[in-house]
C-alpha cells in the first residue's frame, strides 16, 4: 500500500529483524539488514516462475551470474549505460533488477547513491560486497522488479540492465517498463 516503513524496534534481538508499515502493520523481514519486501505480482503461473528463479538465484546462480555474463559483455553494459547518463555524483539512482552488482559498483564509484533492487537476496549480498559493504553509497532491498514498493519520481536516474529476460510474461513486462517509466 506504499505506506511509511518503520524498524521493528519490539523484537526481543539485538538488532533489528523486520520492518513494519506504519499504514497496514504489515511485517516484512529484514535479512542480513537487507529489507525483504518481496510481494510477487502476477498470476499463479508467473508467480510461481518468480519464485523458481528466486530459489535457483539464492541457492547458487548468483556465485556464477558474472562468469556467465562475462566481463566482456559488462565492460560493454556499462559503456553503453554510461554514454547515455549526465554528470552521476550526489544523484540518487535506481539500479532496477541490478542483480550481483555488476553495474552497481561503477554507479557507486562514479559517486552516484544508489538503490539496487532485486527479489534474489543471495545477489544482493554479492553487491553488497562488490560495492565494499553498507555505508559506500549503495543501499539494497529485496522486492518484485514488476512491481517494486517504490514512490514514483523518487529516483533522479533508473537503470536496468540483464532483466526482461528474467520476467516470465509479456504482462509483467509492461509492468516492469511501466515502474521505469
Amino acid at each position: 500500500d506504499r505506506g511509511e516503513l518503520r524498524i521493528d524496534r519490539c523484537s526481543a534481538a539485538p538488532v533489528p529483524t523486520a520492518l513494519i508499515c506504519t499504514h497496514c502493520q504489515r511485517t516484512y523481514p529484514l535479512e542480513d539488514g537487507i529489507p525483504d519486501l518481496r510481494v510477487l505480482s502476477g498470476d499463479a503461473t508467473e508467480v510461481e516462475a518468480k519464485r523458481h528463479e528466486i530459489a535457483v538465484r539464492d541457492a547458487e546462480a548468483y556465485h556464477l551470474y558474472d562468469a556467465i555474463v562475462g566481463a566482456y559483455r559488462t565492460r560493454l553494459e556499462k559503456q553503453v549505460i554510461f554514454r547515455s547518463l549526465d554528470s552521476l555524483p550526489g544523484k540518487l539512482v535506481l539500479d532496477l533488477g541490478c542483480g550481483t552488482g555488476r553495474i552497481t559498483q561503477s554507479l557507486v564509484q562514479a559517486q552516484a547513491r544508489v538503490l539496487g533492487v532485486d527479489y534474489s537476496v543471495g545477489s544482493l549480498r554479492e553487491a553488497l560486497v562488490k560495492v565494499g559493504g553498507w555505508n559506500r553509497g549503495l543501499g539494497v532491498l529485496a522486492a518484485d522488479a514488476t512491481n517494486a514498493p517504490l514512490r514514483d519520481a523518487s529516483f533522479d536516474v533508473v537503470v536496468s540492465s540483464q532483466v526482461l529476460e528474467h520476467i516470465p510474461s509479456a504482462t509483467l513486462r509492461r509492468d516492469f517498463l511501466a515502474t521505469i517509466s
